[in-house]
């Protein structure tokens, strides 16, 4: 049995080590738990991030606000390039 500590997922639950296991033994079948469903084809490998194209912009911004965005995007459960997209098409596309 591998130890874990407790974690809180995105949506604030707390996961405890048996509830990990419980759910990767469902998983490890290729099984979803109670309750869980697929709501489309299941795809291997990670999606990718851009899914109509894009570019790659570079920015130079100061080191302090490159930790206020590494944190945000922390605890937004994303990447800092992702965050920094959203808000730049949020605030370029706004009416």
């Amino acid at each position: 049995m591998i130890i874990m500590a407790d974690f809180v997922a995105v949506n604030g639950q707390v996961m405890t080590d048996e509830m990990m296991e419980r759910l990767e033994s469902y998983y490890a079948r290729g099984e979803f738990p109670p309750g869980e469903y697929s709501v489309g084809e299941v795809i291997d490998g990670s999606p990718p991030s851009m899914r109509s194209g894009g570019v790659t912009i570079p920015v130079q911004i100061p080191l302090e606000t490159q930790r206020v965005i590494a944190s945000r995007a922390k605890e937004e459960n994303t990447t800092p390039g992702e965050l920094v997209g959203a808000v730049l098409t949020r605030v370029f596309t706004a009416p």
